[in-house]
């Protein structure tokens, strides 16, 4: 059961990443939105990603239906 759960979780998060990706978000705020670690200490450090990712996410809101 526990090897069912984990591959639906997967499988919701990978599809999830190619949808905000497709959507127009770039890949490195769609990391941070999914709570990846960032690879670069600038990426890391000296960005505001909260305030890019909330950019970002209203390029994709208006693709969900509602």
């Amino acid at each position: 059961m526990y090897h069912l759960i984990l591959f639906y979780f997967q499988t919701i998060c990978k599809w999830h990443l190619n949808f905000i990706v497709k959507g127009g978000v770039t890949e490195s705020i769609a990391d941070f939105i999914q709570g990846r670690a960032a690879l670069t200490v600038g990426s890391a450090h000296y960005l505001n990603k909260v305030q890019q990712a909330k950019k970002e996410y209203l390029k994709i809101i208006g693709m969900f239906s509602l």
